[in-house]
This record gives structure tokens, C-alpha cells and sequence, in this order.
């Protein structure tokens, strides 16, 4: 084998493995979704175009849906 083909090979291998751990990191970003009742189609889609760098925006968003589903319960009176 020449050392052009092994390197084909190992640069082939690395992008299937980038290709797999964003898959698997989307996967998980959709079930984190669905738990908490957001939309898990559009997480699902953003973290395969952008991969983990989503991870930090789904964070707030996350936050923003729990705090507006706790001021939904009651308990407080604005005026």
C-alpha cells in the first residue's frame, strides 16, 4: 500500500467519526428536547448543521422554557 492511500484511508475514518459523534449528539439534543417539552424536529435539525455548537443556545432556550412554565403556575400577581 502506499502511504497516499493510508492517509485517504485515516482522513475517510476521521470524517465518518465526526459524521457519527454529530448523528449521536443530535440524537441526544432531540430526547433532551422532547423531555422537556420543546420542539425536538428543530433541535434535532440545528445540531446536525451546527453540531455541539448549538449546545450552549439550547442551554438558554432551555432555561427560558422552564422559567416560563414556572411563572405559568400561579402564585405571584403583577400589577
Amino acid at each position: 500500500m502506499s502511504p497516499h492511500l493510508i492517509n485517504r484511508v485515516g482522513v475517510g475514518l476521521l470524517i465518518l467519526l465526526v459524521m457519527l459523534f454529530v448523528f449521536c449528539f443530535s440524537v441526544y439534543l432531540a430526547i433532551e428536547a422532547m423531555k422537556l417539552g420543546m420542539c425536538q424536529r428543530k433541535w434535532f435539525i440545528a445540531a446536525m448543521c451546527f453540531g455541539p455548537v448549538v449546545w450552549p443556545m439550547f442551554n438558554v432556550k432551555r432555561q427560558m422554557h422552564l422559567r416560563k412554565l414556572e411563572s405559568g403556575k400561579g402564585g405571584s400577581l403583577r400589577f
